[in-house]
């Protein structure tokens, strides 16, 4: 919309400023015809506005109303996780909805789906490890370790939990796992150990901070 929007403010101002133009203008410019620079805006303007309509005839229709309907990030990722059954990873097209949701987990988490959306999806876990999809394996794309990272803990199975707290680096009580520990408690400590790795990153980026000169 914001695009659309600038584009109809330009054909709209090039007229306001041909008139400035030659309202404040020189007698050089006064003198150079005004009637075939008038003609040159009508024209330009026209072949403009007949290449948006083109445009918005030919596009796919249920992109159409992106043009002039205002969408955020976050509006338009959750609603391309229930309707994308098509992308391209890659050079790759790749079919269904599986890789697709993989793929736009790939950008910033600030905007990925709730976790009511997610859960459900992450419990294929699983059988995406027995099956060793493309899209799961790609090493580019990073999927596991984006989900790994980033995906609320709430969201995660048990498997992906209990995934984290072995490859935690640290000795602390969030390795103590045994069979009996219920996925509410990993939830748990996957969160704590979250928030001590964020701190100990917050820390030596305050450390790095008061490096200098003395």
């Amino acid at each position: 919309m914001l695009y659309s929007s600038s584009i109809l403010y330009n054909l709209a101002i090039n007229p306001v400023m041909v008139y400035t133009g030659f309202y404040i203008g020189s007698d050089h410019i006064i003198s150079a015809a005004p009637n075939h620079i008038w003609m040159g805006v009508a024209v330009a303007s026209g072949v403009a506005l007949m290449g948006m309509v083109m445009m918005g005839c030919t596009m796919n229709a249920t992109h159409r109303h992106t043009f002039y309907k205002h969408k955020s990030m976050a509006h338009l990722i959750d609603e391309t996780w229930d309707t994308r059954e098509k992308v391209r990873i890659k050079t790759t097209i790749h079919e269904g909805s599986d890789p697709s949701r993989a793929r736009l987990l790939s950008v910033h988490p600030s905007y990925w789906v709730s976790v009511d959306k997610l859960r459900p999806w992450l419990n294929n876990w699983d059988t995406w490890e027995a099956e060793k999809p493309e899209w799961f394996t790609m090493k580019s794309l990073g999927f596991q370790r984006q989900v790994m990272r980033y995906a609320p803990a709430e969201a995660l199975p048990r498997t992906v939990l209990l995934k984290i707290l072995v490859e935690a680096k640290d000795n602390g009580s969030t390795r103590r796992v045994t069979p009996e520990t219920t996925t509410e408690q990993l939830v748990s400590k996957v969160k704590k150990y979250r928030g001590r790795k964020w701190q100990r990153r917050r820390g030596a980026d305050s450390g790095s901070a008061k490096v200098g000169p003395k």
